[in-house]
């Protein structure tokens, strides 16, 4: 889950080089569609997006996408 732009961009500096082949298989996760920005201007693919922006809109998102996938 990333809860703000500097999550991604601290994640990915921190994954070095092979951010995107690191977390493919993950299911990634966005408080909202700035930071969902910033993940994809990094080449990754975020998943669930929240529509409410804080953490329990991205709880609840993630409550829904892990529903439907059921």
């Amino acid at each position: 889950t990333f809860t703000s732009s500097s999550t991604v961009d601290n994640l990915v500096e921190a994954l070095g080089g092979d951010a995107v082949g690191l977390l493919q298989a993950a299911t990634l996760a966005s408080i909202g569609p700035v930071t969902t920005r910033t993940a994809e201007k990094h080449g990754l693919h975020v998943a669930v997006t929240a529509e409410e922006h804080t953490v329990d809109g991205l709880v609840d998102a993630l409550k829904s996408f892990v529903g439907k996938a059921r």
